[in-house]
């Protein structure tokens, strides 16, 4: 006969056994830590300072102090000592500090639960999960990790959304405080798409991809192309803004036609050209000028340039563009100024044009 139990190692009184109580009271003092075993915690590796009487931790990996080489033992704190347990496999744990219960595999402490859930109708994690919404979770934080291939695994993590007709709608919706605020996905249709809201009723369009071509359309991206519709006399030594008065394309609405002046909307870097066509006055060595301004003040870097030699009457290019980094609600105007004799700037055939590349 040996001198304690096979599962719980509870000393036995033997039959010649003296002061038989201290046996038998110490068998208590086991089964009162290990039966309904609920521990503070099990993520501490270091014995708490301030530990109380009958405090039960679970001990962590990388254990020190009193607690080393106790990895994974159930720790009680008694009579101003700790007195330690190795687990067995199946036993299991309530951990406060995490509000779970935790089940040993022989090597380790793991969230205890079934090992196959199949055929659920409802799931739901600190929610209710109703028919409408069948699975429902609130958390802070969740992940996806990968099988390894040591764990015998591919490595890779692929996650599968699938809709049953084109028509059908296959995405994410984002949501702020229950308002939609975002799409990604395909919506209605084959297009790849990523729309904004501000009240969850009204979408702007910011990518689209076609599903046939892979072209990419960015639909709110800000851009603009301007023509002139009437000659525009340039005197001569004198900068003028060239009136750019017909909006042939005006994304963004940042291009006002009636001021000839772009307007950032948003904060960036800015691809900016302007075409000048030039038209007689009186000679043909008028040393056309052009340039691109910012903010009505300052001229862009890049931005200038000159016909220096004769110029042939509604032929003769002037081509400006550049990179122009603007800060929101910066405008852009292009200007022209003639150095030798006065002209015109040639009807459309003339043209302003921008957009936002980054």
């Amino acid at each position: 006969m040996t001198d304690t139990s096979s599962n719980l190692e509870l000393p036995f009184i033997l039959p010649s056994q003296a002061q038989k109580h201290v046996i038998h009271n110490e068998a208590l003092q086991i089964l009162d830590v290990l039966v309904q075993l609920t521990a503070i915690s099990s993520s501490k590796s270091v014995p708490p300072s301030g530990a109380k009487e009958a405090d039960i931790y679970i001990i962590a990996k990388s254990a020190t102090g009193v607690w080393s080489g106790h990895e994974h033992d159930i720790a009680v704190y008694r009579t101003q000592s700790w007195h330690f347990y190795t687990p067995r496999v199946g036993w299991r744990a309530y951990i406060v500090d995490q509000n779970m219960q935790i089940v040993y595999t022989g090597q380790h402490w793991v969230l205890d639960g079934p090992t196959k859930l199949q055929n659920l109708t409802l799931f739901g994690v600190n929610a209710k999960a109703t028919p409408a919404v069948p699975v429902h979770i609130r958390a802070n934080t969740a992940v996806w990790s990968a099988k390894s291939i040591s764990d015998g695994g591919s490595g890779s993590m692929v996650q599968v959304l699938e809709r049953e007709a084109m028509t059908d709608d296959l995405g994410f919706t984002l949501k702020t405080n229950g308002v939609c605020t975002a799409l990604l996905g395909q919506f209605g249709s084959d297009r790849f798409r990523v729309s904004v809201s501000l009240d969850g009723k009204s979408f702007l369009e910011a990518l689209s991809v076609n599903t046939p071509t892979g072209i990419i359309d960015f639909e709110a991206l800000p851009r603009f192309k301007s023509t002139i519709n009437f000659d525009q006399y340039i005197p001569l030594d004198e900068w003028a803004r060239v009136s750019m008065n017909v909006g042939e394309y005006n994304a963004q609405n940042a291009f006002d036609a009636s001021n000839n002046v772009f307007t950032a909307p948003v904060a960036g870097t800015y691809l900016m050209g302007a075409c000048y066509i030039y038209k007689r006055n009186s000679r043909d060595d008028a040393m056309l000028q052009g340039r691109l301004v910012k903010n009505s003040s300052s001229e862009v870097s890049g931005g200038f340039g000159e016909l220096s030699g004769l110029h042939h009457s509604e032929a003769s290019c002037l081509n400006l563009q550049t990179l122009v980094p603007l800060a929101a609600n910066d405008t852009v105007e292009c200007q022209a100024r003639f150095r030798q004799a006065d002209g015109y700037i040639m009807a459309d055939k003339s043209a302003f044009w921008g957009c936002k590349i980054g």
